[in-house]
């Protein structure tokens, strides 16, 4: 199952802003006023807060939140290697686990990468995108 929370700078956004793996990291959640709540990290400095329009929704996005930090490897076990990483929120990440189930024999796999030979790997397969 995939335990994420995806956000947008806007509604209409088509990119995601950052994205908060809960299979990956260790949080926590905390409610700090009528209408906004945080995300903490296990052994990380960046705290994620939110708003809600009115005290009902941050029940409900808390409770939805909660719910799936508690289904999520990182509350199965404390994870911290991804948190260590610098802008861990930023990229949409995948577990050694989730790749092995999701990737068949024969499927190629490009890595976000600015390196040398991920840019050769790009130009023969004809993804080079810049």
């Amino acid at each position: 199952m995939n335990h994420k929370l995806k956000y947008y700078k806007h509604e209409n956004c088509k990119v995601a802003k950052g994205v908060i793996n809960f299979d990956l990291l260790t949080c926590a959640i905390e409610v700090e006023a009528p209408v906004t709540f945080r995300i903490l990290i296990l052994k990380s400095s960046k705290i994620f807060y939110f708003r809600a329009s009115d005290p009902a929704s941050l029940k409900e996005w808390v409770y939805a939140i909660h719910r799936q930090i508690l289904l999520s490897e990182g509350a199965r076990h404390p994870l911290t290697s991804v948190s260590l990483q610098p802008n861990f929120w930023k990229y949409d990440r995948m577990s050694q686990e989730a790749l092995m189930q999701t990737a068949n024999t024969g499927d190629l796999i490009l890595f976000r990468s600015y390196g040398f030979m991920a840019k050769v790997q790009r130009l023969f397969t004809c993804s080079y995108t810049g």
